[in-house]
């Protein structure tokens, strides 16, 4: 049976069901703007070559209620205990993700499913054991070499591990740019980092040089690939050597342990597992992602929990309300 979590409960249920039902047609409203603009426009690519033009496709209402959707969702599966409601919840959340899977986002999709799961754990009080991790790496290796496939419109040549390395590249090589050509890019080693952070709050595009170290990089190996929205992801570790050097990535990968051991240890409460929660699928992704990318994100979802939580007081607020209506009319019926 699942355990509840300890600690003191900010989100009701019943009241995070109620903004779920009305804000879940608005997620798929959104994903499937999205999946139709990509596949009419060329593909995934069109995502890198002209992202402004897929998040207007959706509007900005139907965005800014998908992301309170999706972290109403995953609250809920946080603190609620029932299986088949647990069920429920992976359900509707399976429905986007099947959509943001067709558009061509495997890494979002992988790591929220790694974060479900890992959440169930933690809830349960299980460990995760080498032979399912093994297989479900596995299985997610060859899902993503189909994925990759479909989204660009190309034939499948290998299915299996290597295969998706072949194809995908790995976080070592962007690392290794940065030692190479160190001197070239360590002048804006600031703007890296205050950039990534930036690009983390607001998605759109810029043309500022220095902005984005995986920009930057893909421009200066490949200009005609950058053009057609090919590029290399970042890196944490790349721009903190950007930013100080050697030193610079021992005290931040200590920092991150820090930040890591904080979450495990605030873990055991409603609050803390829903802060692991909404960070985790960005804690995953960080090899590939920008330092200060976590941060963003977890700000992002906390205006998110604030607009949930106002939803919960007047969800209660009415739910007060209509109980003292029902009990003032059952005295007047005694009376």
């Amino acid at each position: 049976s699942v355990r509840r979590l300890s600690g003191r409960e900010f989100f009701r249920l019943p009241a995070l069901y109620a903004l779920i039902v009305f804000t879940f047609p608005f997620a798929l409203y959104k994903n499937l703007m999205y999946l139709l603009y990509v596949r009419s426009h060329g593909g995934y690519l069109v995502v890198f070559t002209d992202n402004a033009a897929v998040l207007q496709s959706a509007g900005p209402i139907a965005r800014i209620v998908s992301v309170i959707c999706v972290i109403a969702l995953m609250i809920a599966y946080v603190l609620e205990r029932r299986p088949r409601r647990l069920l429920l919840l992976v359900g509707l959340y399976f429905a986007l993700a099947i959509l943001d899977l067709l558009i061509g986002f495997r890494g979002k999709v992988f790591t929220e499913l790694l974060t479900f799961w890992f959440i169930y754990n933690l809830k349960t009080g299980r460990r995760f054991a080498l032979v399912p991790v093994l297989g479900i790496a596995l299985f997610m290796n060859v899902v993503a070499v189909g994925i990759a496939a479909y989204r660009e419109d190309n034939r499948i040549k290998i299915i299996s591990p290597a295969g998706f390395l072949a194809g995908e590249g790995i976080s070592l090589n962007v690392t290794e740019a940065a030692i190479e050509f160190h001197s070239r890019f360590s002048k804006h080693g600031i703007s890296y980092i205050t950039g990534g952070f930036a690009a983390g709050i607001s998605p759109l595009p810029s043309n500022d040089e220095g902005r984005l170290w995986s920009t930057d990089l893909t421009i200066f190996l490949n200009p005609m690939a950058a053009k057609l929205g090919f590029g290399t992801a970042s890196s944490y570790l790349a721009e903190l050597y950007l930013f100080a050097g050697l030193p610079a990535v021992i005290l931040g990968s200590i920092a991150i342990g820090y930040c890591l051991s904080a979450l495990h240890n605030i873990s055991s409460t409603n609050g803390g597992a829903i802060i692991l929660a909404l960070v985790l699928p960005s804690l995953i992704y960080l090899p590939r992602l920008e330092l200060l990318n976590p941060v963003s994100t977890l700000i992002k979802s906390m205006v998110a929990c604030a607009v949930i939580w106002l939803f919960a007081i007047c969800h209660r607020w009415a739910d007060d309300v209509i109980r003292w209506r029902h009990a003032r009319h059952l005295v007047g019926g005694e009376a």
